[in-house]
């Protein structure tokens, strides 16, 4: 028996492959309560474009956070692919932390409020952009 969510089975009559559900955070169901304390989180994104974009918007709202496409004093954080444009230098600024999109991930199948102020969220390797590895997270 196969489990997924409806965007898992629009993927799969698509692409005409049976995909497992478990390949893609989004393809299989996710809780029906968000991540506790994590509606304190006001997140905007920046430097990710097109269906990347719009999967992290949808992993900010089902875990229960807020999405702004705006900056503004209210963030709490600030997802981007990489380390430039205006949004990440205004956070350096404010102090809030710039995180890659593997924080949503990593929270999403933990179901937990992480901390963003780690390491491995907040290091950009040098000619990486995170932009393309958006959605190639499974659940397992």
């Amino acid at each position: 028996k196969t489990i997924g969510t409806l965007r898992w089975f629009c993927c799969v009559e698509k692409s005409g492959v049976r995909l497992s559900p478990l390949d893609n955070l989004l393809h299989y169901p996710s809780r029906q309560s968000p991540i506790e304390g994590f509606s304190s989180h006001e997140i905007t994104i920046t430097n990710y474009q097109g269906e990347a974009r719009e999967y992290l918007k949808k992993l900010i709202s089902l875990m229960g956070a807020t999405f702004t496409p705006n900056m503004s004093g209210r963030n709490t954080a600030v997802v981007a692919a990489h380390k430039t444009g205006t949004k990440t230098a205004k956070a350096e600024e404010w102090s809030l932390p710039v995180v890659t999109h593997r924080w949503l991930e990593d929270c999403f199948v933990e179901w937990r409020n992480l901390t963003p102020a780690q390491q491995k969220y907040i290091d950009y390797a040098d000619g990486i952009n995170y932009s393309v590895l958006v959605g190639t997270r499974g659940v397992g």
